[in-house]
Order: C-alpha cells, then sequence, then structure tokens
C-alpha cells in the first residue's frame, strides 16, 4: 500500500546552473496502526548553490509491514522493449544521454538476470525503496534476487516508462519517471546517477505508487 505525492509543476527548484552540489536524504519512520505496523520511507533531495541550499523535492512510500494484507504486484513477463531497448524521449544533454543508456543497461540486465551486467552499472552504496518492501533494497539484495531467478529459470520484466523529468547536474543526473506494468496502477520513480570515472552508475531508485 502506497502514498504518491503528485510533481511539481515548477522545475526551477531542482534546475539551474548555479548548483553546486547536492544532498540526499533516505529515512525510516514506523508506527503501529490496527495491529500492523506501517513504515514510511522519506526520500529528500537538496540543492546547494552559492546563495544557500533548498529542497529540490521530497518523496513518501508507506508500507504496510503485514505482506499477507497487502500482496505486492505479480512480476511482468515477456519482451522488454521499452525501456530495454527504446523510450519514448530523447535524451537533450550528453550527460542525460550516457545516464540514461547506463540506466537502460541496469534494466536489460534486470529483464535476462544478467547479475554481473547489473553489478557493473550500481553503486556499491545503493539503495531501492519502493511500495512492496518495508526496507530499502541494497545492491547485495538486487544481485541474490537476480542470481535467484535465474537458477529458478523465471523472468521479470521492467515496467514500461510512459514520462520522465530529467535534470543534469553535470556528473549527477536525476530522472523522475512515471512507470507503468500491465494490469497494475503507475507510480514515479525517482533515479540518481553518478559519473565515476568513465561509467555512469545508478545511485538510488525511489517509487511510489499513484492512488
Amino acid at each position: 500500500m502506497g502514498n504518491v505525492h503528485q510533481l511539481p509543476d515548477d522545475d526551477s527548484r531542482c534546475a539551474g546552473k548555479d548548483v553546486k552540489y547536492l544532498s540526499l536524504s533516505i529515512r525510516a519512520r514506523s508506527r503501529l496502526a490496527t495491529k500492523v505496523y506501517l513504515t514510511f520511507m522519506f526520500c529528500a533531495i537538496w540543492v546547494h548553490r552559492e546563495a544557500g541550499c533548498a529542497p529540490c523535492f521530497t518523496r513518501k512510500s508507506s508500507k504496510w509491514k503485514n505482506q499477507s494484507l497487502f500482496p505486492s504486484t505479480p512480476t511482468a513477463v515477456g519482451a522488454c522493449e521499452n525501456p530495454c531497448k527504446s523510450i519514448p524521449f530523447a535524451a537533450e544533454t550528453q550527460s542525460e544521454k550516457e545516464a540514461i543508456a547506463s540506466w537502460q543497461g541496469v534494466m536489460r540486465a534486470m529483464a535476462n538476470n544478467d547479475a554481473d551486467a547489473y553489478a557493473s552499472l550500481i553503486a556499491d552504496e545503493f539503495t531501492a525503496t519502493d511500495t512492496h518492501r518495508d526496507r530499502p533494497y541494497t545492491k547485495s539484495d538486487r544481485l541474490a534476487q537476480i542470481r535467484k531467478q535465474k537458477l529458478a529459470l523465471a523472468r521479470s520484466v521492467p515496467p514500461e516508462l510512459t514520462s520522465p523529468r530529467r535534470f543534469d547536474f553535470g556528473e549527477t543526473v536525476m530522472m523522475i519517471a512515471r512507470e507503468q506494468r500491465p494490469g497494475a496502477r503507475s507510480y514515479f520513480n525517482t533515479r540518481m546517477f553518478v559519473k565515476r570515472g568513465s561509467r555512469w552508475q545508478m545511485l538510488f531508485s525511489f517509487n511510489t505508487r499513484i492512488e
């Protein structure tokens, strides 16, 4: 069970050539409600400029810990066209182009259960937060999941990307994507990519389901 905050119409809080660096906070808080625990995951990104720092945006995702009451969305199967091979937009900058190519590599690795390809494109401190888990997934968690699926001869196809917003900060790119699984509600997934050496890696993924 999850919540969503609709994307703001004004992107000016995140945009601008004067951004010096970004800071990120992902934290959890739980409370007891009707005999089950509800865990809130908060994601906040701040932009730091010469004039000071200000929030770029915040997201909140909630999850009931009792999985039997609120089962997760079934995994999609089939061929992965969007986003593995094509996406419904064109990158506007070189950094966007490279970061999005890296992200598509991540999606292909997940669709093909390729743990080695996935590992090279993911930062070691990576976390993935979604409405079907009561804690963030780490890089190790994801690799174990991919290897388990491969042994079981199972596949999962990433959801289709329907519309994105991108923010280019030079060697950091943020993308807020609206995604859609067949037969399920849409959700927003916020991802951040960082360039380390010659390679772009995903730093975090945070999704909130659209009610």
